[in-house]
């Protein structure tokens, strides 16, 4: 919604809505972006440095400092977040971050 390239332009910031589908895994990834999700409906759960997951929910904050590995979790429901990223915004940055394990995945 908001962004270099989106509806409102804005090179200082990027703010959007996000859905994420129950039972669902957005995998560990970083950015150098700080990012801040605001949960509008549903929960999640988000491990932080591949710590165990903390759950979010309805009128809560998660946050994620720049360079953070980070993931999501959903549970029986959908999830609804507002989130913005401040800082270094750049798409660029963004990565998956495979060699960190998932706590809740047996390592193999």
């Amino acid at each position: 919604m908001v962004g270099p390239a989106d509806r409102a332009a804005s090179t200082g910031i990027r703010f959007g809505t996000f859905l994420i589908a129950p039972n669902a895994l957005y995998p560990r990834h970083v950015h150098g972006a700080e990012e801040l999700y605001l949960i509008i409906a549903g929960s999640g759960r988000w491990s932080y440095d591949g710590e165990p997951y903390v759950r979010h929910g309805p009128g809560e904050f998660a946050h994620s400092r720049s360079w953070q590995p980070h993931a999501i979790r959903t549970g029986d429901e959908a999830l609804l977040m507002a989130w913005i990223w401040m800082g270094d915004i750049s798409l660029n940055s963004y990565r998956m971050e495979a060699d960190l394990p998932d706590p809740e995945r047996p390592a193999s």
